[in-house]
């Protein structure tokens, strides 16, 4: 748990009196920093769920995501954990992408391609690069010549959702048929990320996590 339990705050409530305040709760109770772990205890998760602003990591938390990332009331809460919680957790995601936009003018050019993929309530864009060749014309046939290495991003969230990316077992760029029409670069990929729900200025709370694993071929 990220929490300092020596705050000097009076205003923040304690662990051993927040079960009593859980019964007083509702789906129309504003959180506040006074209740925010009866509020846990009331929609099921553990204390733990919660980090407060001051401790937030800057991966966690950008100036981005601090202006969509607020709930107000218990029942705000409530209907974005049911809306995970409809979701699959395991996503597999594979993809063919055709890229277009090439250079003909050099030949053994570098260029990072890239496919978004949203999951509900975010977007995850997946990279690759690679060299490729474009022979001289006619017909002007492009291929890629060597993988050189990928990554992943949080593109987007949809308020007030925040996710950040936990860890990646899996992240390889491979190409496949190189050298000849046909050939593509495979993005292949299994990673965790962890989901967020803002609460106002007190901080996120996690409600869940998704594995994603899958590839992405980008054909050129």
């Amino acid at each position: 748990m990220l929490r300092n339990t020596q705050s000097a705050s009076a205003a923040t409530s304690s662990e051993a009196d927040y079960s009593q305040l859980s019964e007083q709760i509702s789906s129309e109770t504003i959180i506040t920093e006074d209740n925010i772990y009866a509020v846990l205890e009331y929609v099921g998760l553990e204390s733990s769920a919660f980090i407060r602003t001051d401790e937030l990591k800057s991966k966690i938390l950008t100036k981005t995501d601090k202006s969509n990332s607020n709930v107000v009331t218990v029942g705000d809460l409530e209907k974005e954990i049911e809306k995970f919680n409809l979701r699959p957790h395991t996503i597999i995601d594979t993809e063919d992408v055709f890229i277009k936009d090439v250079n003909a003018n050099k030949s053994y050019p570098v260029k990072t391609v890239h496919s978004d993929s949203n999951y509900g309530s975010y977007t995850m864009r997946y990279f690759a690069t690679g060299a490729y060749f474009v022979e001289p014309p006619p017909p002007h046939y492009t291929y890629w010549v060597q993988a050189l290495g990928g990554d992943i991003q949080v593109a987007s969230t949809d308020f007030p959702t925040v996710v950040t990316i936990k860890n990646i077992s899996t992240l390889t760029n491979t190409l496949y048929n190189g050298g000849s029409p046909g050939s593509y670069l495979q993005l292949s990929f299994n990673y965790t990320v962890e989901i967020f729900i803002g609460v106002g200025q007190y901080g996120l709370i996690k409600i869940g996590e998704n594995n994603i694993s899958g590839f992405k071929n980008f054909y050129i």
